[in-house]
């Protein structure tokens, strides 16, 4: 894997951890639990490296 590789799973894996912490935590809404949810499934097809 080149670096750059790299450094794009570490900010997908920050951003994904973030949204993560942020449907578990913060989110009371059921319509903002599944907007949440909506980002997490493309960033954890991107962390797995499926397109």
């Amino acid at each position: 894997m080149s670096l750059i590789t790299i450094v794009y799973l570490v900010i997908a894996a920050i951003v994904f951890l973030s949204v993560l912490y942020n449907l578990l935590t913060k989110e009371e809404k059921v319509v903002d639990k599944v907007a949440c949810a909506m980002i997490l499934v493309p960033l954890a097809l991107r962390l797995l490296m499926i397109k």
